[in-house]
């Protein structure tokens, strides 16, 4: 692998554990003050997506699988915006609006698309919890992505 591939590797892998242990955090952290219950459970959703109901009431390493998947779609989520800066530049120009952007794109491609699509045990979108999810992956994915995406982009002309 050339330097500048290698480069731009790093930069996705760090970009998107960044975002995905900001998301990680807050959504850990809102389901704790909702709920008071532990917040590996949200985890264990995630890892639900491919065990379904058994990631629910497995042992701890169905949190731990849930955390590796979780990094992985945000690592995932970031090398799109990386693909998608080369072909459209415009996404540079204001990382602000792009990641916000961007974050509400993810937050549709993910409730509407990729979590029907999964074993993940069906829940009811309601307005208060789609406000809170957008405004997390807004703040927590799409802003740092765009950032830190902007960051390499800028450094490397």
């Amino acid at each position: 692998m050339n330097h500048l591939a290698t480069r731009k590797t790093r930069a996705i892998v760090f970009a998107g554990i960044v975002a995905g242990t900001l998301d990680g955090l807050a959504a850990a952290l809102i389901y704790f003050l909702r709920t008071g219950k532990n917040p590996l459970v949200v985890y264990r959703f995630i890892a639900s997506g491919i065990f379904g109901q058994e990631a629910l009431s497995g042992g701890i390493s169905m949190p731990l699988l849930g955390i590796f998947f979780h990094y992985v779609i945000a690592i995932s989520w970031t090398l799109l915006f990386f693909i998608l800066c080369l072909k459209l530049s415009i996404l540079l120009k204001n990382w602000v609006v792009s990641g916000i952007a961007f974050g509400l794109v993810v937050w549709l491609s993910m409730n509407l698309v990729i979590l029907p699509l999964s074993r993940v045990p069906s829940t009811p979108i309601t307005l208060s919890g789609a406000l809170i999810g957008i405004s997390v992956l807004m703040v927590c994915i799409g802003l740092p992505i765009a950032f830190l995406a902007s960051r390499y982009y800028q450094s490397k002309g």
